[in-house]
């Protein structure tokens, strides 16, 4: 980890981690990112397709980034939304393992 990096995670925990779905992808394509909050208020964003994490003061920046790029929170996701992304009725969406 870079020295900045270390200083961002300091003495934090991970208090919650959501995951969001891209608009620009169909399924079976579906693409993902994962929005992360900590104790200390910070939060990051990790793309699937990317090796870099964002990190941002807060939650609120973290999620005007992501919405930005056109991702929605899955829990969002309504059967409609399941519709314009292809999704076959019944089918079982499954978060990716995002290491970083």
């Amino acid at each position: 980890m870079k020295p900045k990096a270390d200083e961002f995670y300091r003495e934090c925990e991970i208090e919650k981690v959501e995951w969001w779905l891209s608009w620009c992808h169909d399924y079976p394509n579906l693409f993902w990112s994962r929005l992360r909050k900590f104790s200390n208020g910070k939060a990051d964003v990790l793309f699937q397709d990317e090796d870099k994490t964002y990190g941002f003061d807060n939650e609120e920046y973290a999620v005007f980034f992501i919405s930005e790029d056109e991702f929605s929170n899955i829990e969002n996701i309504d059967e409609d939304d399941r519709n314009d992304l292809e999704i076959p009725k019944g089918t079982l969406i499954e978060t990716p393992m995002l290491e970083k």
